[in-house]
């Protein structure tokens, strides 16, 4: 018979107690999140596929921007560093991390550029498709 100790939980509620004092610097890539939700009642006429009916439509942040927000939400405080397109996915993820209270200087905004976005589309709590947008390219000088 094999036993399974389980570690203490005392030095991660320690860790977390003290996550305030705890500044991150985050580098990487900032997504954009989009959820979309919606039912399906027919298939396309175009094509044999589903028509998602638009119910209602989330934005988060995705990638790097999740972790930024995860250390956040843990009392601490994160600094991220990225390049995103100066377009309108580039806007939102910079009001999430301002409303977060996250020091937005160290993101270049690059015109030219796209941000990176991931939408998925819903129906009955089932994903049917995932769009993405995003450019996978070295970095202008």
């Amino acid at each position: 018979m094999i036993k399974h100790h389980l570690p203490s939980p005392e030095p991660l509620h320690r860790a977390i107690a003290r996550f305030g004092e705890v500044t991150v610097l985050v580098v990487g890539d900032f997504i954009l999140d989009r959820f979309v939700s919606g039912v399906i009642e027919r298939i396309s006429p175009e094509a044999p596929i589903p028509v998602l009916h638009g119910r209602g439509e989330m934005l988060a942040m995705g990638g790097a921007g999740n972790v930024v927000s995860n250390i956040v939400s843990l009392g601490g405080a994160a600094i991220p560093v990225s390049v995103i397109g100066a377009d309108q996915a580039g806007d939102n993820l910079m009001r999430m991390l301002g409303d977060l209270g996250a020091d937005t200087d160290g993101l270049l905004r690059q015109k030219g550029r796209m941000t990176s976005s991931k939408s998925r589309f819903s129906a009955l709590n089932q994903q049917v498709l995932r769009f993405d947008e995003e450019e996978i390219k070295p970095l202008a000088a």
